[in-house]
């Protein structure tokens, strides 16, 4: 017995004594939430609505399996995620219900169908600053038996515009064959609804889309779409930046992401151009490729210009950010932070355009392959995770997904939302506000966006005195604004470079001053919040007489200070 107890107390000691050896723990930030469940189809696209409304894409263009057919007519290519866990078909069950299906197999070879009123093959959707959805179709599909991608035809290729408000497409837009062609694959679209933008040929009313070409078989490049006109045009086809870097190998889960075409060797997935985003101010787009490490970003102004030389600008105006990691998909916030996907590390990452810096935001093992990612008013960052590396495309070839499929969604961080690229501001202008709370201090980066809905502050420059006392009279009177007007410490710019924000929820009021001075007119009243906070009187005034002073408001109870220096 004593030598039992012994054995017992020595395999104890050595027990205590084994080294705590480092682990990972294998998730980090703040924690993930369900958004959405997905048993059927295999999603990519997610986009927010102002309302928190959820509409996911169903590509048929990337999966056999999502292909209208006759014999599959119940398979949808747009779909609005109802908070009951259902998927409702989007904008309708017709518009997804292409008659005969989303193949034309009565051509030799069988192409994809070219119908323009109905959906095809839909990678990527968008909602913009007013509220607008816009649905990009590829118009390409892959055929189930065959498993290959057939080209698009005239037709299919296509931008359909849905107003949110009434559930009614508002416009489609087409493109030429010269510019989407039949081997192109249309993925990603980012929409800058700022009116007046330089280098559109109409009056740029209605803004401007960018939109990746991912081809595999053709060119990789960019396609801008003037939204005003319809006009559209290319860039950068084949420039080494939006292809696929050599050499480089993705790697999920521990296993290689190679293509394993049927009865040849596998090879490297050189898959070029794909997610991109706008910097928050909209005079940069960030892109990347989904075989290769790098970020890179392009000038927006030097995108939309289509003259003789703005190719050679573009491509030398471009800037390699440094490596963010293997991503498919990007977003930004109101921040003007940059998130991607890091496929490689089960990760979103944030990039900082500031510093230049990348870090990670959250991980969780249950993080695979991030497809698309969409920021809503909501201030959560929604992503897509859908397997696609998967797929029997890839390496070793079999089918291996796993419903459901998950739509994710995570709390940003500093109060970050969605970000609108409709600055208010013309270049012209100087912004020195500070946008901040607890204590912290941050440059006023972009514009009105960076402030929170829940301050409302008017900001002036000089006008005629009675437009002045007009105005404070009616703040004093305890009237509401209409709408949320945003503050900025502002420089006098002519009243023809200034730009004014469209949209419902907000307004910029700029004034031509014939001086160099300036005076802030703020109030710390929040929509939600008038009656608690008061409406603002007369002292809320940075003096028009410009004598040095600097105006700070603390909006009750939300931990929002705004500081501005004239």
């Amino acid at each position: 017995m004593p030598s039992l107890i012994a054995s017992i107390l020595l395999a104890a000691s050595v027990a205590a004594a084994e080294p705590q050896v480092l682990t990972d723990r294998g998730t980090f930030g703040p924690p993930l939430q369900i958004a959405h469940y997905y048993y059927g189809q295999m999603p990519t696209g997610i986009a927010v609505s102002r309302e928190s409304r959820l509409f996911s894409t169903y590509p048929a263009c990337l999966d056999g399996n999502n292909t209208n057919t006759p014999q599959t007519p119940s398979k949808y290519q747009v779909v609005e995620l109802m908070p009951d866990g259902s998927e409702v078909p989007y904008p309708s069950v017709e518009m997804n219900s292409p008659p005969g299906g989303a193949l034309n197999m009565s051509t030799n070879p069988p192409t994809s169908a070219n119908y323009d009123n109905y959906l095809i093959g839909c990678q990527s959707v968008i909602v913009d600053s007013q509220n607008v959805l816009y649905i990009l179709d590829s118009g390409r599909a892959v055929d189930p038996d065959s498993g290959a991608t057939l080209s698009a035809v005239y037709g299919g290729p296509k931008v359909i515009a849905v107003d949110l408000s009434t559930n009614k497409v508002i416009r489609t837009y087409r493109f030429p064959q010269t510019v989407v062609y039949s081997d192109s694959f249309l993925n990603d679209i980012r929409v800058d609804r700022t009116p007046g933008l330089s280098g559109l040929t109409s009056n740029g009313s209605e803004g401007v889309a960018y939109i990746t070409d991912s081809s595999l078989e053709g060119r990789n490049g960019f396609v801008i779409l003037d939204l005003t006109s319809g006009e559209s045009w290319r860039h950068l086809d084949n420039d080494p930046r939006v292809r696929a870097q050599q050499q480089v190998v993705p790697w999920v889960h521990g296993n290689p992401v190679l293509f394993a075409p049927p009865g040849q060797p596998y090879s490297r997935a050189a898959i070029g151009s794909d997610g991109i985003a706008l910097g928050a101010d909209g005079k940069d787009l960030y892109f990347s490729v989904i075989s290769g490490r790098e970020l890179f970003s392009a000038p927006t102004a030097a995108l939309r210009a289509h003259d003789a030389s703005s190719e050679l600008v573009l491509a030398a105006s471009i800037t390699n950010k440094g490596e963010k990691g293997i991503s498919d998909g990007l977003e930004t916030d109101s921040k003007g932070v940059i998130y991607a996907g890091n496929v490689e590390q089960e990760a979103v990452v944030s990039y900082f355009p500031g510093n230049s810096s990348v870090q990670t935001f959250v991980r969780d093992p249950r993080i695979n392959w991030v497809d698309t990612l969409s920021i809503g008013w909501d201030g959560f960052l929604y992503f897509t995770v859908n397997q696609v590396h998967l797929m029997p495309n890839f390496y070793p070839g079999t089918e291996r997904r796993q419903h459901p499929y998950v739509l994710f969604k995570v709390q940003l961080p500093d109060g970050g939302t969605y970000a609108e690229q409709s600055p208010c501001l013309t270049p012209e202008t100087s912004c020195r506000g500070v946008l901040g709370g607890g204590g912290t201090r941050r440059p006023c980066l972009v514009g009105p966006r960076m402030l929170p809905d829940s301050l409302i502050v008017l900001k002036v420059g000089v006008q005629p005195q009675d437009s002045l006392q007009q105005r404070l009279s009616s703040l004093d009177s305890g009237q509401r604004p209409r709408e949320s007007v945003w503050a900025l410490l502002v420089t006098a710019a002519p009243a023809d470079e200034v730009l004014r924000k469209g949209g419902a929820t907000s307004e910029c009021d700029i004034w031509q001053e014939p001086s160099e001075k300036t005076g802030l007119l703020a109030s710390a009243v929040g929509n939600d919040d008038a009656d608690r906070v008061g409406a603002p009187s007369h002292s809320d005034v940075a003096d028009p007489s410009f004598d040095d002073e600097t105006v700070h408001l603390q909006e009750a109870g939300l931990g929002y200070s705004l500081s501005a220096t004239k």
